[in-house]
């Protein structure tokens, strides 16, 4: 087990690694969202906008973050299911109750009364748009309630093993000594109203032991330590991680991802200058400078509209006052910004995200509108899925079998792997994708069947009509239960067999008669020789 200063010394290394980052964090926060500009649990920023002059980026994010949770993660949806590698297994009706009730447990958990999931989930898909990692804490605690938390990416420190999985997660909050003996009890040496820095060291266990009890029994270790109290530190563990982070792009070699803020962050700051730029201009349009003589006894306070100057037009009716225009065409110059708008909207997928607002476009007309951009985004839905919500999922879940709180497994699922299947519209779209390519295939397999009949040997029609029911939908009775499905084929093959029995004697029947006729044709014809 790590010491205290074997701790501190790891999480200063950890430090080093993320500090590579950190610049480009910040210049990413000051234009997509100033409340995630502290890196530093030391720095107490304000939220500030003074720099912001146009919204774009702003309103791009949060349209990335409600998209993405309005069609994956939609409370008033029903979102996540489960199911089988075994599809006839996974339709029989004991097997099929017994996913929906566990499904249903588990979606109970996050409901508002249980757990703040909904409202924290917004949260780390922030700070995914923005940085490219989003960092969740799900755990529940003694007395029965959840807790579902978005760890901002500025307490949040990670380390990866040779493979690119995220082994070790640190992170460092200030907590005051009245909610460190909140959580671990009596603890004199905090006092009250001080703050302390305080890291969550959460690793694999390397004296992990199955079947083992206490610490050693878990694949996770866990250790809260003090920055500068050396012989503190309390120590536990969990059977799964409690923390998950879900990256948008990874890099080759390095620790930390990218996401859209990352390619929009260049497009941000010259739209802020430029708009800067644009609001002097009309500034001065609106209120151009005035040239007068040296000698003038006019002031800026005497330009009020409304007011009589007198002393600004000479005896002959010169203008002894005269604006000087010194702003130019900005027409390029805006239609510029426009171009930068549209390329930070397309950064954060903004069309798409928009489409949550149009409940009435169906999954098919949804793909038909913007296939190529959500053929791009795929790969980072299916990381939200299987680097978030799979293991959130899948922590539950055992978090309620080791309650004892679901409902008995029927014993055909013994030794089963269940699989979190979404049913999100946006994992509906790319289900729909692939029964686009099923239609694709079995076109193109009758096209070579017109030339080759053979071909349509290599065609499991059973699983294209399985996968084409899974991607578009549909009523639940419109596909026959495998098992009417095998009766009815069973009935063909019997009628079939009649059939064939049927024809096989009409021909031998046919071809006695033939024979009859023939032999008494031959008899005849030797009667009529005799004579």
């Amino acid at each position: 087990m790590e010491s205290v200063e074997e701790l501190i010394s790891r999480q200063a290394e950890m430090k080093t690694e993320r500090a590579r980052e950190e610049a480009q964090w910040r210049s990413i926060a000051e234009v997509f969202g100033p409340e995630a500009i502290d890196l530093d649990v030391h720095s107490k920023s304000t939220y500030d906008t003074s720099e912001i002059f146009d919204s774009t980026g702003l309103y791009a994010r949060d349209a990335f973050v409600g998209g993405i949770f309005g069609q994956l993660t939609n409370p008033s949806n029903r979102w996540l299911g489960l199911g089988l590698d075994d599809a006839d297994l996974e339709a029989w009706p004991p097997v099929a109750d017994w996913l929906q009730r566990v499904s249903s447990r588990i979606l109970g958990t996050a409901d508002v009364g249980s757990s703040q999931f909904y409202s924290q989930v917004p949260a780390w898909l922030a700070d995914l748009g923005m940085f490219g990692l989003g960092t969740g804490y799900s755990e529940k605690l003694p007395g029965g309630r959840y807790v579902d938390l978005a760890v901002p990416l500025g307490q949040t420190f990670i380390e990866r093993d040779i493979y690119g999985s995220v082994t070790r997660l640190h992170r460092e909050m200030m907590l005051t000594g009245r909610q460190l003996k909140r959580k671990f009890g009596p603890v004199e040496r905090f006092e009250d109203k001080q703050s302390y820095v305080i890291v969550h060291a959460v690793r694999e266990n390397d004296d992990f032991r199955p079947g083992r009890l206490g610490r050693n029994g878990m694949r996770w270790a866990s250790t809260y330590f003090a920055i500068g109290e050396k012989d503190w530190r309390r120590d536990g563990g969990y059977e799964e991680n409690p923390y998950f982070c879900v990256p948008w792009t990874e890099r080759a070699g390095r620790t930390y991802p990218v996401g859209p803020g990352h390619l929009a962050r260049p497009d941000g700051q010259m739209l802020q200058e430029m708009e800067r730029a644009h609001l002097v201009a009309a500034q001065r349009a609106a209120e151009p400078s005035v040239g007068m003589p040296e000698d003038s006894i006019l002031t800026a306070a005497d330009f009020v509209p409304g007011r009589v100057l007198y002393g600004a037009v000479s005896p002959e009716g010169k203008p002894l006052a005269q604006p000087l225009s010194l702003a130019g065409d900005v027409r390029l110059s805006m239609a510029q910004s426009e171009q930068r708008r549209q390329a930070i909207r397309n950064a954060f997928y903004f069309g798409i995200m928009q489409l949550v607002d149009r409940p009435q476009m169906t999954a098919t007309e949804f793909l038909g509108f913007q296939e190529e951009q959500l053929r791009l985004m795929a790969p980072n839905l299916a990381k939200i899925q299987s680097h978030g919500l799979s293991p959130w999922v899948a922590r539950r879940y055992r978090i309620l079998a080791r309650e004892n709180a679901l409902p008995e497994m029927p014993k055909e699922l013994d030794g089963a792997r269940l699989r979190v299947e979404y049913q999100s519209p946006l994992a509906k779209m790319m289900e729909v994708a692939e029964g686009r390519a099923t239609l694709q295939i079995v076109d193109g397999v009758m096209r070579i069947m017109q030339v080759d009949p053979a071909a349509g040997d290599n065609l499991d029609t059973d699983e294209a009509v399985r996968t084409l029911k899974a991607a578009f939908g549909g009523r639940t009775g419109l596909i026959r239960d495998p098992r009417v499905v095998a009766e009815l084929r069973r009935q063909r093959a019997e009628q079939g067999a009649v059939d064939t029995e049927i024809d096989r004697t009409g021909r031998a029947v046919s071809i006695a008669a033939e024979a009859a006729h023939a032999a008494q044709a031959q008899t005849l014809s030797e009667k009529r020789m005799v004579q």
